[in-house]
């Protein structure tokens, strides 16, 4: 019985030190933490795309370099236990022109439709419908009745939120960073814009030369694409409170037959405390991206502004301010019918884009 006890004794003090030295030769992890930030931006613009560009539309204006609206943008970024792994929850919400709006308003059969009314097309309208014999057949009936339909151009329909998982480590080769991203778009009346895009990045930055970093961001599943940046960011500072970031970016975009330069990025933000006020320009070197952007499939047609018509390279595209309202339509229609073709007026794409920022950031 001894003998047991003491062996018994021995085992049971071997476990505990064996256990505790497991638990003090264990590395401490770190803490995780979590940094909230709140912006708002007087425009999206997205690798030189005018995401708000729909607002002109609404409002029956010229695209310029600033949509007129703006975007609240939140961000939350956990840090996790493992040294670098984070994981961010980004958002873009139009604080304007959310709704739908009748932008051409024209007599329609449906949205977007042709103008029934100078064609005296609205009787011909239910002698192409069946006389509804059913729900189904009633329903089609109901929606070609002739109205003054809303076009889908509500921003709300560009709503945004973004999950980045991203690893970030500093090496003796250089800086490297790699994750995923998933753009989703949460709009039940988005899904014409898009669904869910999943891309995959990564990142480089030399050893000495840490301010200078090199990306490619490549689309995954149906959307394939390359996105290559090369950014420059410079941060300096002025007080113990106060700082100045400079950026300076160039990404260059592969997708389908277009490539090219697609945009040029310069920003600065002064930071006060846990507050910032950024002014960003973008250049468009390449506007067949924006025109591409704009929905403009006019790639095969004949490069003849007088006849309504561009070519995918010469940054023409409609003009809203001049192919919206009955006014339009009717000094269109006259024009179209004195050169035999169908009449649209276009305008340059502005090159240049603007917008400002204003944030708040807290970690918690």
């Amino acid at each position: 019985m001894k003998l047991k006890s003491t062996l018994s004794s021995a085992l049971i003090g071997a476990g505990l030190f064996l256990s505790g030295s497991a638990v003090f030769a264990a590395p401490a992890l770190p803490a995780g933490g979590i940094e909230v930030d709140l912006t708002f931006a007087s425009n999206y613009v997205f690798r030189g795309d005018d995401v708000y560009s729909d607002y002109a539309k609404q409002k029956g204006k010229s695209y310029g370099g600033n949509s007129g609206t703006w975007s609240f943008q939140p961000s939350i970024t956990f840090s996790t236990p493992v040294k670098g792994l984070t994981f961010n929850i980004w958002g873009a919400f139009a604080m304007a022109g959310r709704a739908d709006a009748d932008t051409d308003q024209r007599l329609q059969s449906e949205p977007g439709g042709d103008n029934l009314a100078p064609n005296g097309n609205i009787v011909g309208v239910y002698t192409a419908l069946p006389v509804p014999t059913n729900a189904v057949e009633l329903d089609a009936y109901v929606k070609g009745f002739p109205n003054f339909y809303k076009e889908k151009n509500g921003l709300g329909r560009k709503d945004e939120i973004d999950f980045t998982l991203d690893y970030s480590a500093e090496t003796k080769k250089g800086n490297v960073s790699f994750g995923l991203i998933n753009y989703v778009n949460p709009s039940t009346r988005g899904k014409d814009n898009f669904g869910a895009i999943t891309e995959i990045y990564f990142k480089y930055a030399l050893p000495f030369f840490t301010d200078l970093t090199f990306a490619v961001y490549s689309g995954i599943a149906t959307d394939k694409y390359q996105y290559y940046n090369a950014g420059y960011k410079k941060e300096v500072k002025l007080s113990k409170a106060m700082k100045l970031t400079f950026g300076l970016g160039v990404g260059y975009m592969v997708v389908d037959e277009l490539k090219g330069v697609k945009d040029v990025t310069a920003s600065v933000k002064l930071g006060i405390g846990k507050f910032t006020l950024g002014f960003n320009l973008v250049n468009r070197p390449d506007l067949r991206f924006a025109e591409v952007w704009a929905g403009e499939d006019s790639a095969s047609q004949a490069p003849l502004w007088m006849y309504g018509a561009s070519t995918l390279s010469d940054g023409l595209v409609a003009d809203p301010s001049r192919n919206n309202g009955l006014l339009n339509d009717y000094v269109n229609a006259q024009i179209g019918n004195a050169l035999g073709v169908a009449y649209t007026p276009r305008q340059k794409l502005p090159r240049n884009l603007y917008y400002v920022t204003i944030g708040y950031t807290q970690e918690l």
